[in-house]
């Protein structure tokens, strides 16, 4: 298992060779725009939800090809 430092610097590492830090970041606030609204006023940290539901709309507001899902 990774120790936090360790988790940090390889998701540094996967975020500066595979997506731009503005573009995750806007994907991340986008995502998290729309669970909201589906959420219709209930706090997001009440709802129980999809993790697979959640990976996708990542992938989806990431512009993730089919390829690179594999």
């Amino acid at each position: 298992m990774l120790t936090s430092k360790k988790q940090k610097e390889a998701l540094d590492i996967w975020v500066l060779d595979y997506i731009e830090r503005p573009q995750a970041i806007q994907a991340i606030k986008m995502l998290r725009g729309e669970w909201e609204e589906a959420a219709q006023g209930i706090p997001l940290d009440k709802i129980n939800g999809s993790v697979g539901m959640m990976l996708d709309d990542i992938a989806r507001l990431l512009g993730l090809s089919p390829e690179e899902l594999k």
